[in-house]
């Protein structure tokens, strides 16, 4: 359950405490599974009407989402669904930062994906990328933030550290 929890990319961006910026969009690309992308702002997610927000998986690869999570293996297509991601997150608020985050990527991937970006966006608008392949420190403080966050007893996270 707990690793389902971590790759639901529904529930993973509030447990993602890596912020410090007003707004940050989180990426996310488990393997065998959806982008899903969260955009988190003054440290609460932001869930759309609905909680739909962050759904990138719906923006057209020119195939169904089922055909895009059978074509994800494919590392052509991974690339170009995360840079597709990538930049219309980027052309909608224009972070500093961005975070891309999940184990169906790896550090060594960041040059790759940020010179693809720059094919479509312009250098100027482009935010620093942050790659966190192993979320599971951002994870296990995400858990204990939310779960204080939730109680009625008024506790609060004073330290960013486990």
């Amino acid at each position: 359950m707990i690793c389902q929890l971590l790759l639901d990319t529904n529930t993973t961006p509030p447990f993602m405490s890596i912020t410090s910026e007003n707004v940050t969009p989180v990426l996310l690309a488990p393997k065998n599974l959806y982008l899903g992308a969260g955009i988190i702002v003054n440290g609460q997610l932001i869930r759309g009407d609905k909680h739909m927000a962050g759904e990138v998986s719906f923006i057209s690869s020119n195939v169904t989402r089922e055909e895009a999570l059978t074509l994800m293996a494919d590392e052509e297509f991974f690339m170009n669904s995360l840079t597709t991601a990538i930049t219309a997150i980027i052309s909608v608020i224009n972070p500093t930062r961005m975070v891309i985050a999940g184990n169906a990527i790896s550090e060594d991937m960041k040059d790759i994906i940020y010179d693809n970006c720059l094919n479509i966006i312009p250098e100027v608008f482009m935010p620093e990328l942050e790659v966190i392949p192993d979320t599971d420190k951002y994870f296990m403080n995400g858990i204990i933030t939310l779960a204080l966050n939730n109680t009625t007893t008024g506790l609060k996270l004073i330290a960013n550290e486990l």
